[in-house]
């Protein structure tokens, strides 16, 4: 994978629930792709722990971190969506939960997954006491902000090739069937391979039938040796409606 992915592969526009079910298929495999933050949005200051620190391409930690600081590395056309639901947050208490994509400091462009809570007290969950350092934020005043950035690009990119992957075997699987039952139209009407085609595709239109569906039945029903494969018993076959 080069540094640069295509824009188009990482979103925008992919929902939310989409990566959510990346999350729990793939929740063993996240260890590394986890950052943490905490913040006090009324005074706008935030801790990340190391590994969102990572996921932004920093080879090191910043010691002042704000939310701008955090928006500033999101593209600029998911930004206003991040933007809202960090201020949804703030305003009315809502849970942010909101996919995009970040160009990071060392010139990737990550898709991530951001997800946190408004807290009235300090969080007390271990992993985020045990990774951030809090102490800094507690004469602020005003509700608690953690939660967690969850870098999805390369599970994303794995779910994305196995899906095309699928395809395209789906695809050489229907070419071959189709393949085949334009052999035995040749056969039985004594056409080329233009003209059988045609044939065939004339009864998927007429039947409302997909084309590899229709030619996988002809090649099953051919196979029958009670099955006479000439001109008329075949249209007989082609012109049947589909049993669903």
């Amino acid at each position: 994978m080069t540094d640069r992915q295509d824009p188009s592969i990482l979103g925008p526009g992919v929902a939310s629930q989409g990566d959510e079910q990346l999350v729990s298929r793939f929740s063993g495999r996240l260890d590394d792709r986890v950052g943490r933050f905490v913040g006090r949005p009324q005074g706008d200051r935030w801790v990340w722990d190391q590994k969102l620190f990572a996921i932004l391409g920093y080879p090191t930690p910043v010691e002042f971190v704000t939310l701008q600081t955090l928006l500033q590395h999101v593209v600029a056309d998911d930004r206003q969506l991040a933007a809202d639901a960090f201020e949804a947050a703030v305003q009315h208490g809502h849970p942010v939960d909101v996919s995009c994509r970040l160009h990071a400091a060392d010139g990737t462009l990550r898709s991530v997954l951001v997800t946190a809570e408004v807290m009235e007290s300090e969080p007390s969950e271990l992993s985020m006491a045990s990774t951030l350092e809090m102490d800094m934020l507690a004469g602020d005043r005003g509700p608690w902000l953690a939660g967690l950035l969850i870098d999805l690009t390369e599970l994303r990119l794995s779910a994305i090739r196995a899906a095309t992957e699928h395809a395209v075997a789906e695809a050489l699987r229907h070419r071959a069937v189709i393949e085949q039952a334009k052999g035995i139209v040749m056969v039985a009407y004594r056409v080329d391979a233009d003209t059988a085609f045609h044939l065939l595709t004339r009864h998927s239109q007429n039947t409302n039938t997909k084309l590899h569906e229709l030619a996988a039945r002809l090649v099953a029903q051919v196979s029958d040796p009670r099955f006479n494969p000439v001109p008329g018993d075949i249209d007989a076959l082609l012109n049947s409606p589909t049993k669903r």
